[in-house]
């Protein structure tokens, strides 16, 4: 794994009509996984995964600060390619490729120096890649899992929103902290995995990765 990048901050005094500061980004993060299954008792060896995912990304967001309210914006774009290795120079030609436009905004309101209410939404995605997670809780078991995408799968997109109030205060020497916080994402395109039993004899699975119908959806309260 590799990550590189730069940013470069600007900040005001005052912009439009609160101070502010912006922050302007380039990063690249490159992801190479190789898992090989080793042959026993003089056995080939077998690649079950042998890829390459590299995503590059620009990024701009900008925070106000005043007495009662901050704002945040921001607005990030990827652009991820994800390469099988085992392929040919033709079959790279079946590279998955896709740029992503992901915003971002938040607010928080001091209700009083003590009391303060928040709100925020943010998209994200996951690439249609294989994971690092996949290759090896099953071990546990003995299991010989081999991962595959279908070759349908897009990315999986989350539209995220959450509401929050918390508040500070004292009870004789005692400081308390207390929060309060809903949440609620939508999954669209959310993955899947179907499992297939290959061979009995071997305990030998196949982890067949898919976009689920109707996505998904988490939500909840912290308290």
């Amino acid at each position: 794994t590799t990550a590189v990048g730069i940013q470069y901050i600007l900040n005001s005094d005052k912009f439009l009509f609160a101070p502010s500061s912006t922050v302007f980004g380039i990063d690249n993060n490159s992801n190479f996984i190789e898992d090989t299954k080793l042959g026993a008792k003089g056995g080939t060896n077998t690649a079950l995964t042998h890829q390459l995912v590299n995503t590059f990304g620009t990024f701009i967001q900008h925070n106000w600060k005043s007495n009662k309210v901050n704002l945040s914006f921001g607005l990030r774009f990827d652009n991820y390619l994800v390469r099988d290795q085992h392929g040919t120079t033709e079959e790279q030609a079946d590279d998955v490729s896709n740029g992503v436009l992901a915003p971002r905004f938040g607010i928080l309101y001091k209700i009083n120096p003590a009391i303060r209410l928040r709100a925020g939404y943010a998209k994200g995605y996951r690439a249609p890649q294989v994971f690092n997670e996949d290759l090896h809780i099953e071990l546990v078991n003995a299991k010989r899992v081999l991962h595959r995408n279908s070759e349908d799968l897009t990315q999986e997109t989350s539209h995220s929103f959450s509401l929050s109030l918390n508040t500070d205060f004292t009870l004789g020497e005692t400081v308390n902290s207390f929060l309060a916080e809903g949440f609620y994402t939508r999954l669209n395109d959310a993955f899947a995995d179907e499992y297939n039993l290959v061979d009995s004899s071997s305990n030998e699975w196949e982890y067949h990765r898919i976009n689920a119908d109707g996505g998904a959806v988490a939500y909840g309260i912290n308290l």
